[in-house]
């Protein structure tokens, strides 16, 4: 069974957790002790280097903000693991570099990981092989449907289906009626504008329309799953100073979902470290 270490359990880190645990040995570490206290099949370790020396695969759940310090500390453990980052706007080649070369995959899931309906974009760095980038896929397969996107759009699947679920519960906190009294009217057209805006992004047609239905469909089943209001699915996704947050603050404003996406694209390229 491979071992697999997710640093940071909050709401992403902790639906990886629970997807994968029955098919990986999974260990965790987050600063914040309460989280992690009565975890089941799921064993938490005292530090980044205890964990990343246990794992072989090490997945990098955290904000962008707080991933200097987490590479740091687990720089000198690293090399021979598979690391798998998760964390928005960051380059493989920007954890390369932190880490010495590493083998490097970029991961975006979405909050539908929670019930096994994410979509998860990957793309693999330089220095990581096919057969690893393999092994990445089929883990997260486990948190719902994959998908191969070069690099160059990952900051564009961010603002589309990272950050997707949060437009389509906000819509409908905007129009509560029209979604109750036309639910999968309400649900087409929000599939065919976020279409509309993931092609302004800079993904052609198909992909635009296979990562909105995706992100559409697997919002709609978060809502009846988990059975929370959208407002607060939406607190569960959006950061302070995210790309959701970029998003819903041109929503609120009374842009559009294309502008919105838009605004999303910027703050996760904003994110993105250019000092390679």
């Amino acid at each position: 069974m491979q071992r697999v270490g997710i640093i940071g359990y909050g709401n992403m880190g902790s639906s990886i957790a629970q997807r994968v645990k029955n098919q990986y040995k999974v260990y965790v570490f987050d600063r914040d002790k309460n989280i992690t206290s009565g975890l089941k099949d799921i064993e938490v370790l005292p530090s980044l280097k205890d964990l990343t020396v246990q794992a072989q695969i090490v997945i990098l759940a955290v904000k962008p903000q707080d991933l200097d310090a987490v590479l740091n500390e687990i720089k000198d453990y690293a090399q021979g693991k598979t690391i798998i980052s998760v964390a928005a706007g960051m380059p493989t080649a920007y954890i390369e570099k932190a880490l010495g070369n590493v083998k490097t995959i970029r991961a975006m899931p979405n909050m539908g990981a929670r019930i096994g309906k994410s979509v998860t974009c990957l793309s693999k760095g330089a220095f990581a092989s096919e057969e690893e980038f393999l092994y990445a896929r089929e883990l997260f397969n486990l948190l719902g449907a994959t998908r191969n996107i070069n690099e160059d759009l990952m900051n564009a699947v961010t603002a589309v289906s990272g950050s997707g679920p949060a437009y389509y519960f906000d819509m409908i906190e905007a129009r509560p009626r029209e979604y109750k009294n036309q639910p999968r009217k309400f649900l087409r057209d929000f599939i065919h504008l976020l279409t509309e805006a993931a092609k302004s992004a800079g993904f052609d047609y198909r992909e635009a329309k296979t990562l909105s239905t995706l992100t559409g469909n697997c919002a709609e089943a978060l809502l009846s799953e988990t059975g929370l209001p959208p407002i607060q699915l939406i607190k569960q996704i959006a950061s302070k100073g995210g790309t959701t947050e970029a998003a819903l603050e041109v929503l609120h404003r009374g842009g559009s979902l294309k502008e919105a996406v838009g605004a999303a694209l910027k703050r996760a390229q904003d994110l993105s470290r250019k000092e390679f």
